[in-house]
């Protein structure tokens, strides 16, 4: 099949994203892309215009995210007053605004923060997370790629693929080392990693607090059934229903001893329970959206 390099214009679906170099069916690119003006051809002036626009751009973030880190690094452990007119039962009259937080902590702590960037507590929106640099795994990855694209789906009407700054880390450790560096602001991971990281947050993967300190939870997925005890419908001794049912039993009470939490404790378990055929609905939706994306 002859190919066309084309730079996209626009998002177009299934393609990629406005800005992206990509190898076109030669047909679907002069009869579709570039007629619509969907793309345009990537010949050499086009390709060293990209490059220097995407290094102007990496150029903005990075400043842009050492201007944040220092500022953080001033306000860390700081707490900013603010004095409000209230009602009976210290109600306030109004709302603390972004505008007024940033000015105050500008006044207290000399640190120019701009209000866009103040939460006053409030929902994020999708253009905050969108500013924010993710650190995420492979689309194959349940934890690292696909449930939180099913959350932001959810939540947003967007997915990981819709974001503008998005980094592949190989692993849920590196992903952790560059939130804790600052090279992230975000990373998506199962929901255990805290805990199981935190004693060498600092120590190793490079945090300059406490890892409960430094990091915060925006949102939490449907649980993620990746482990379990399955049994093969071709067997002729799991034929017998009083067998299985026995033997799942048997799995659920080891669990619950000592000795047996020990051993299951290798493998990050905690325990067992029967499973039903509606746990594995979110299963279900994340093969959906995959279809849809075409992967």
């Amino acid at each position: 099949m002859i190919e066309m390099k084309v730079i996209l214009t626009q998002d177009v679906k299934g393609s990629g994203k406005k800005g992206e170099l990509i190898n076109a069916a030669d047909g679907y690119a002069r009869n579709f892309l570039l007629p619509k003006g969907l793309a345009i051809e990537a010949n050499n002036q086009a390709i060293g215009e990209l490059k220097a626009k995407e290094a102007s751009k990496q150029h903005k973030i990075q400043v842009e995210r050492e201007a944040a880190m220092e500022a953080a690094k001033k306000l860390e452990g700081k707490t900013v007053k603010i004095i409000a007119k209230a009602g009976a039962g210290g109600k306030l009259f109004g709302a603390v605004t972004n505008k007024e937080i940033a000015e105050a902590i500008e006044k207290q702590y000399g640190v120019a923060v701009d209000k866009k960037k103040v939460n006053a507590g409030e929902e994020l929106t999708w253009d905050d997370l969108n500013s924010a640099t993710w650190s995420v795994l492979a689309p194959t990855s349940a934890s690292g790629y696909i449930y939180p694209s099913l959350w932001l789906q959810e939540h947003y009407g967007k997915t990981i693929a819709d974001l503008d700054h998005v980094v592949q880390s190989d692993s849920h450790s590196t992903s952790l080392a560059r939130l804790a560096t600052g090279q992230a602001d975000v990373m998506v991971s199962y929901g255990h990693i805290r805990i199981k990281n935190a004693p060498i947050w600092q120590e190793k993967l490079g945090g300059t607090a406490p890892m409960v300190e430094q990091t915060g939870i925006i949102g939490v997925t449907e649980g993620i059934y990746n482990d379990m005890i399955a049994y093969s419908k071709n067997s002729d001794l799991m034929a017998d229903e009083d067998f299985r049912k026995a033997l799942g039993e048997a799995f659920i009470e080891i669990a619950q001893t000592d000795e047996g939490k020990e051993i299951i404790s290798v493998f990050s378990q905690v325990g067992y329970t029967w499973g039903k055929d509606s746990d594995y609905d979110g299963e279900r939706d994340a093969q959906a959206m995959l279809k849809s994306a075409g992967k």
